[in-house]
């Protein structure tokens, strides 16, 4: 696909990454009602390629292997490009 250079594909991805930031802050907060299973979200980085034509910027998450915080595998649910596990959804709400 075509990448967006222009201001509002910018602003979308940092939009994205301040998003990511708000989420990890309410489930921090969930966490701490004792939920039977805990939420962990990936820190998430705005990432421009300063050498690219156009200086391109992509939302970016580190790569997960293995077991979070809380000894829980890794599984992700959906992201912000409109994936959804479907597998999943009976079991984690999608809204």
């Amino acid at each position: 696909g075509k990448i967006d250079t222009s201001q509002s594909g910018i602003d979308a991805v940092l939009s994205d990454v301040i998003l990511q930031y708000e989420a990890m802050h309410w489930a921090t907060k969930f966490n701490t009602t004792n939920a039977p299973k805990k939420i962990d979200f990936i820190r998430a980085y705005a990432m421009e390629f300063v050498d690219r034509p156009k200086k391109p910027m992509f939302a970016v998450e580190r790569f997960v292997d293995g077991t979070d915080s809380y000894g829980n595998g890794f599984l992700k649910h959906n992201t912000n490009a409109g994936f959804v596990d479907l597998e999943e959804q009976r079991k984690t709400p999608q809204i």
